[in-house]
């Protein structure tokens, strides 16, 4: 299980991934969608659900299946709530990305999407293929 706290500045880890045998959590740093982030300020503040709107989308997900893309190997992601349904068709994946950074700096911003740091992609990946259930958050 995952939580991602999108309630949290971009310059702190704010993905937990839960091993739910050992109950280690691995807190990494992910970016938030552009879309959701105007001023690039490190703050997501808006949320949405829309195809075009390059933000965020809030509500539980399921991790699919890998795939090759533009950003090597990627995460394909199942949006199970009203909020963030469209994600598939949205093209809403987890994938590395070089604008992600494991330090306290304001991420990047993707067009939607949690992208990680590069150095961590496969790790990550590995670690929530195949059904992981991930809960992204804002409070």
């Amino acid at each position: 299980m995952s939580l991602i706290d999108f309630g949290k500045r971009s310059t702190q880890a704010r993905f937990f991934i839960i091993n739910m045998s050992t109950g280690e959590v691995t807190a990494i740093h992910t970016a938030h969608g552009k879309g959701s982030d105007a001023n690039h300020d490190g703050y997501a503040d808006k949320f949405s659900n829309k195809s075009g709107s390059n933000a965020s989308s809030l509500g539980y997900y399921l991790a699919a299946e890998t795939y090759t893309g533009k950003h090597g190997l990627s995460l394909k992601l199942d949006g199970l709530s009203s909020t963030n349904s469209n994600a598939r068709a949205r093209a809403v994946v987890i994938h590395g990305a070089s604008y992600v950074k494991e330090s306290s700096v304001i991420q990047g911003r993707s067009w939607g999407c949690p992208a990680v740091a590069n150095h961590l992609r496969d790790k990550v990946i590995g670690m929530l293929k195949g059904g992981s259930l991930i809960y992204a958050f804002a409070k």
